[in-house]
């Protein structure tokens, strides 16, 4: 565990960053006293994201579009501009 003041994080960031990273465990400190930790967070499993996973599961009625369509026939078709 290393023990760094404010000041001393803030003139020397990169370096504790890479400690922190290493595996080290940094506590900030303020006037002696600790305020803050800087350590490592853990790494998350780096998975390509599965497409498809829920095929099947979900159903939309045949009339789905059909509110859309209304509402872009609305929004593009009328007249803003006029009060």
């Amino acid at each position: 565990m290393i023990i760094a003041s404010v000041s001393e994080i803030k003139a020397k960031f990169s370096s504790y960053l890479k400690k922190s990273l290493a595996g080290e465990e940094v506590i900030v400190s303020s006037h002696n006293t600790p305020v803050a930790s800087l350590k490592a967070l853990k790494q998350t499993s780096k998975k390509p994201v599965q497409f498809g996973l829920a095929k099947g599961l979900i159903k939309l009625s045949g009339k789905f579009n059909d509110s859309i369509k209304s509402f872009e026939d609305e929004f593009y078709n009328n007249d803003l501009t006029s009060s």
